[in-house]
Parts: structure tokens; sequence; C-alpha cells
């Protein structure tokens, strides 16, 4: 459970880094 909220972290940082398309694909 803690390594899934660590990895939404990581996606949603990753999101705003990397772009809205790759962070909502990988998201949802």
């Amino acid at each position: 459970m803690k390594k899934r909220l660590q990895d939404k972290v990581a996606i949603i940082t990753g999101a705003g880094c990397v772009g809205p398309g790759w962070g909502n694909g990988r998201s949802m």
C-alpha cells in the first residue's frame, strides 16, 4: 500500500514535469 501511494505521487509529479499527455495516460 505504501509503495502504491509513492507511485501515485511519482506519477503526478512526473506528469507535471514530463507532460500532461504522459501523466494522464499513466494516471488513468
